[in-house]
């Protein structure tokens, strides 16, 4: 899970906050919050500072392209098929 940092709108860039767990870009995420309704999406290119990374762990702060604008409010939450795991 992520939280909403701000966005960059010139760039269609957004920064997130990585609470728990790891991401890579590829993986399947959905961004929630009141305003933004749902955008599901994959990940591109996740960067931290502006060096692009192949992994985002627990604790750091990350940006990466949206389709839209976010809220500081807003959640992020990796998208898991469960019906795949059983």
């Amino acid at each position: 899970r992520a939280k909403g940092v701000r966005y960059f709108s010139k760039i269609g860039v957004a920064e997130f906050y990585l609470e728990n767990g790891e991401l890579r870009p590829g993986d399947e995420i959905v961004i929630t919050g009141t305003d933004t309704g749902a955008i599901i999406m994959k990940a591109g290119e996740l960067r931290l500072e502006y060096d692009p990374v192949p992994v985002v762990k627990k604790g750091e702060s990350f940006s990466l392209k949206v389709p839209r604008k976010i809220r500081p409010s807003d959640r992020m939450y990796l998208w898991e098929d469960t019906d795949k795991k059983a």
